[in-house]
């Protein structure tokens, strides 16, 4: 058996459009029911009064179900929303006085016109304009009918008192329905509302979140703060931070015969890898480029002994590429690093990224591009550094490509292993 609700809908669904917003929805529903409900009462009042012989005021009943339909209709036909609203709002105002007048006033109608109530009502749970006015103009109504009660009760016709009493009742009654379901419903309707904007603010929220955590996981957290504090570019420069590039080398012969997925899967291990070590070690990844792997100490916060920091994800990343990935599949590591002055931040409005400019930059990635593989290639600013705890290999002088003759080294390992590190690295990149 279909539901109230589904009653509902089948009256008002009509007169819905396209473009209407739930809310407005609503509103056509409460309106579709409150007029079928003043056509049935107006019918059992215009059929009570006939059933006495009160032919005037049960034409003023037949006239108001009259009306209800064809408001009805016209509401189903789309001719109107609002205009149509104010029609009967004044139905209701005006007819329940008429035939209280026609029964011989208040006592004898059983105070008929209480049923008035319904227009301010009906304004008030339509969120029209000024509910009070028309609340006022049912008080004037009420005032001025009572000034002249005495004019009606002699002129009317006048009911048994037995009878007047049962009507005062039943008026009472339905008075208080009318006041009752409809109040029950727009209650029932702020519910649903409410739970409907506490869903939207809850995907808002869930949405909020992913933001966040989609451009933390994109930029540095401080940098995030910047970026939604300033709405616009975000440039900064630093006069330390240590840089280190890593590149697959043997990548472009591996992957030559390799499905994509498989490709990106395996790539996709090492990186994270690699994005642990970086989180580990208190540094910032930059960015991934195909198989080279960018990362930074010392920004966009500053980072107690960073050059040592580096050197250790250095040595850390060699030793878990050469497990994840090594020389079962021809694969190996090159890495470089350099150290000093840098301008990272955030420019463009779409696809943004945090990024590193500066010779700091050029150089670390030369010294990769002109190292070899499983080794770390430094420059001697980052020797200097750290050349009282970690073991190096001189070697020498290293044209590096847009920037002429550099002083190189290889870093080895921490001073203790370095030795028994040195003797197990080839000396040269041949078959790479």
């Amino acid at each position: 058996m279909p539901e109230p609700e589904d009653w509902i809908d089948a009256l008002a669904r009509p007169a819905f459009q396209p473009s209407d917003p739930e809310e407005l929805r609503d509103h056509k529903r409460v309106f579709a029911v409150g007029l079928a409900a003043t056509a049935l009462i107006s019918l059992l009042w215009g059929l009570s009064y006939s059933l006495l012989g009160l032919g005037p005021a049960a034409w003023v009943g037949y006239t108001g179900m009259t009306v209800a339909l064809l408001l009805l209709g016209l509401f189903r036909a789309q001719r109107g929303f609002r205009g149509l609203l104010y029609a009967h709002c004044a139905v209701n105002l005006l007819l329940p006085f008429a035939a209280q007048c026609l029964l011989g006033g208040l006592a004898s109608s059983g105070c008929l016109g209480l049923w008035a109530v319904v227009g301010p009502l009906t304004v008030l749970v339509q969120d029209l304009p000024r509910p009070g006015l028309w609340f006022a103009a049912f008080l004037g109504l009420q005032a001025a009918f009572l000034a002249t009660d005495p004019l009606w009760a002699a002129h009317g016709r006048t009911l048994d008192p037995d009878l007047a009493r049962v009507f005062l009742m039943a008026n009472l009654g339905g008075v208080l329905a009318a006041l009752f379901f409809p109040l029950q419903y727009v209650h029932g309707i702020r519910r649903v509302l409410q739970e409907r904007v506490r869903q939207q603010a809850l995907g808002l929220a869930m949405e909020h979140s992913q933001t966040e955590r989609l451009l933390h996981g994109i930029l540095p957290e401080a940098v995030a703060a910047q970026l939604k504090a300033r709405h616009g570019m975000v440039v900064e420069a630093f006069p330390q931070a240590s840089v280190l590039f890593a590149d697959i080398a043997g990548f472009t012969r591996y992957c030559a015969g390799l499905p994509p997925e498989d490709l990106v899967q395996m790539l996709n291990g090492v990186f994270c890898l690699f994005d642990a070590l970086a989180e580990e070690f208190g540094l910032e990844k930059i960015k991934t480029i195909g198989d080279a792997y960018m990362v930074v100490g010392n920004l966009p916060q500053a980072l107690d002994d960073h050059l040592a920091m580096m050197a250790e994800m250095a040595l850390s990343m060699q030793q878990v590429f050469a497990a994840h990935a090594g020389a079962s599949q021809g694969l190996a590591l090159r890495v470089g690093i350099h150290c000093g002055p840098v301008v990272a931040g955030v420019i463009g409005s779409k696809k943004f990224s945090y990024d590193l400019w500066g010779d700091t930059v050029n150089v670390a990635s030369r010294l990769e591009s002109h190292g070899e593989p499983r080794r770390i290639q430094v420059s001697a600013d980052v020797y200097e550094g750290l050349k009282a705890r970690y073991a190096f290999e001189d070697r020498g002088m290293v044209d590096l490509r847009g920037r002429g003759g550099v002083r190189a080294y290889w870093l080895l390992g921490r001073r203790p292993a370095a030795a028994a590190l040195a003797a197990a690295l080839p000396t040269s990149s041949a078959g790479f």
